[in-house]
């Protein structure tokens, strides 16, 4: 009899053992279970590769500053018309369903780079917002800008769904991707790269150093500099030996999907589609 009630506490014992380890396993998965939830749920927002502080797109509009003023070009009518003669003096901007923002310099100890916003009806740029760290771009990023810092890779992340009142992001929820170029320098800046090999190189052209102002599916823009003076070029990607050189006369490229801008050093602006 005692042996057989031995026999059962030993047996009862055994059975809390295993029901104690499935439920500890079972708890253990939840919590890995609920952090991977957590994880995914991180929004991804990307940025693009190269950016241009003279030139934005915003759906079927390309915005620039050009003889002092800036401009907006409708790409589906080709149509060109000035937004605004009453620049102050802006770092960079940045453009959200046909919302102006620029970055100025407000004069400020602290901080004194600040977010300012085109009021349309009265013509103006006014101060909206000050940031917390010190900036010096701004993105627009589906419904969000977002300022790039002094701090490398470090961001700050506003929700401008109501452009007149950006909401601040707690940067731990938005994860930031910067697109991948397709066209690219080596790390020696010395050759532009394209699938993986040279497209263009500084011993070709007897250059000093070579830089990439951007592509679409066509052609890739690049500028190299000879003796201190720049030269520009379109290289097709579809057949990468032919190098075609831009006029003498260009200072600045912002390649868009269908639209490319050029300006020249009298600061006159061309523009091409490329459909």
């Amino acid at each position: 009899m005692i042996r057989r009630f031995k026999s059962l506490v030993a047996i009862m014992l055994v059975t809390a053992l295993f029901a104690s380890c499935a439920k500890t396993s079972e708890s253990t998965t939840d919590i890995s279970a609920d952090t991977q939830d957590t994880i995914e749920e991180k929004e991804k927002v990307f940025i693009p590769a190269i950016g241009y502080y003279w030139a934005k797109e915003d759906g079927d509009s390309v915005y620039y500053f050009a003889d002092k003023k800036l401009w907006k070009y409708d790409t589906v009518n080709a149509s060109n018309e000035v937004v605004t003669e009453n620049l102050i003096d802006p770092y960079d901007f940045a453009v959200y369903d046909g919302t102006i923002f620029t970055l100025e310099n407000s004069g400020e100890e602290i901080h004194p780079i600040r977010l300012y916003i085109y009021d349309a009806y009265a013509d103006q740029f006014d101060e909206l917002m000050t940031f917390k760290n010190q900036v010096h771009e701004i993105i627009i990023s589906d419904h969000y800008l977002i300022a790039t810092t002094d701090s490398k890779d470090a961001y700050e992340i506003y929700d401008i769904t109501a452009p007149d009142t950006p909401k601040i992001v707690d940067v731990n929820d938005i994860e930031i991707v910067k697109d991948t170029p397709v066209v690219s320098t080596d790390e020696y800046n010395e050759n532009i790269i394209y699938q993986d090999k040279s497209i263009l190189s500084i011993n070709q052209l007897e250059a000093d150093s070579i830089e990439v102002w951007g592509w679409n599916n066509n052609y890739a823009y690049a500028s190299v500099t000879i003796q201190g003076d720049d030269k520009f070029y379109k290289i097709n990607l579809k057949n990468t030996e032919e190098i075609i050189n831009l006029a003498d006369d260009t200072a600045k490229v912002a390649v868009f999907e269908d639209t490319i801008l050029t300006k020249n050093k009298d600061g006159l602006v061309e523009i091409d589609l490329e459909k």
